[in-house]
Order: structure tokens, then C-alpha cells, then sequence
């Protein structure tokens, strides 16, 4: 139980460090108006997207990695696709 912690922190580190990167390449496209251009709907399907992609799919993975026997794990970690 002591591993949650430590992955959900390394998880956010993760996220804090892509978002600093992400706001120092894209910083003169940010703009108060680009983001008022967006509608509700909008910011909706925006923030469902950022949860599943962000917390859900992450968090399946984690799952399926703790219930699963390395053997499996190595074996589909070295399947390359063609």
C-alpha cells in the first residue's frame, strides 16, 4: 500500500514537469482570447478527455501490471509492432 503514494506523486511530478515544458514552447500562442474562443461543450469534452487520459488509463495500467505475473510482463513488453 505504501507504493500508491509514491506512484500518484511521481505521476504528478511527471505531469507538473511536461506542463512547464509545454507552457515554455507554446507561450506565445497563450492568450486570454484563444481561450474564451471555447465553449462550454467544449471545455467539457476537454476535461473528460484530460481524465481518461490523464488518471484513468494510467491508473488501469498500474492495476493490470500488480495483478499480472512477470513472465507475462516481460513477454508482452518485448512485442514489437511490424
Amino acid at each position: 500500500m505504501a507504493e500508491i503514494p509514491f506512484l500518484f506523486a511521481t505521476f504528478v511530478v511527471g505531469n507538473l514537469c511536461a506542463l512547464l515544458i509545454l507552457l515554455l514552447i507554446y507561450r506565445r500562442q497563450l492568450s486570454i482570447r484563444s481561450f474564451r474562443r471555447f465553449t462550454r461543450p467544449d471545455w467539457v469534452d476537454m476535461a473528460v478527455v484530460a481524465l481518461l487520459a490523464g488518471a484513468v488509463a494510467p491508473g488501469t495500467i498500474f492495476e493490470a501490471l500488480s495483478r499480472t505475473a512477470v513472465n507475462n510482463v516481460i513477454l508482452v513488453g518485448r512485442i514489437r509492432p511490424p
